[in-house]
Formats: structure tokens, C-alpha cells, sequence
């Protein structure tokens, strides 16, 4: 776990990444939220292929279904873990 290793080797570093906030101490990204506005099943069906192919394209799977935190094996009829 990164943090550990941070924690662990070097807390200097760590010590600007804090954040303190509810559910978290430490912030490695930068929070940009993107809402935008979903106006049709096109767009819809680009959005949900774009996120059940992240964990594919960053070859954590081989099928979307196949990724633990997927949704996508509902769609293939497995059930959710």
C-alpha cells in the first residue's frame, strides 16, 4: 500500500498530501469533479462501456465482467460479489 510505504519511508513527503477531511487524511490526486449531463441512451451506453473498460485498458482483467468492482458482470448475468 502506498501509504504505508509513505508512512513508513517518508512522512516528510506524506505531510503535504494531508487533507484531513471526513473520509480521508491524505489526498494523492487532485479532486476535479466532471458532472455532466447524460441526454440520451447513446451517451448513456458510451459512459458505462468507457468505465467497465478502465480496469481492461489498465490490464487488472480481461473482460470487464471479470473485475471484482464491475458492475458489468450484471450485464452478462453473473452475479455481483
Amino acid at each position: 500500500m502506498i501509504e504505508m510505504d509513505l508512512q513508513k519511508s517518508h512522512l516528510k513527503v506524506l505531510e503535504h498530501f494531508y487533507v484531513g477531511v471526513k473520509d480521508r487524511l491524505f489526498q494523492i490526486w487532485e479532486r476535479i469533479p466532471l458532472g455532466i449531463e447524460i441526454k440520451s441512451d447513446n451517451v448513456f451506453n458510451q459512459k458505462l462501456d468507457y468505465i467497465d473498460q478502465n480496469p481492461v485498458t489498465a490490464s487488472l482483467c480481461t473482460l470487464p465482467e471479470d473485475y471484482l468492482y464491475s458492475s458489468a458482470s450484471l450485464y452478462v448475468g453473473k452475479s455481483s460479489a
